[in-house]
């Protein structure tokens, strides 16, 4: 039983490190988003 109880604790930790990866991933896409948009957006400005 013990066995069980550390096997879901290892499938949480996988889980949980997924999801940080994910959040990671999604963050560095967005502050890629918003750098283009920003640089459009000078543009439009003509600086």
């Amino acid at each position: 039983m013990a066995s069980a109880s550390s096997r879901d604790g290892g499938l949480k930790e996988a889980g949980a490190q997924v999801i940080q990866e994910l959040h990671h991933y999604v963050l560095g896409w967005w502050g890629y988003f918003r750098l283009t948009e920003a640089k459009s957006f000078l543009k439009g400005l003509k600086i």
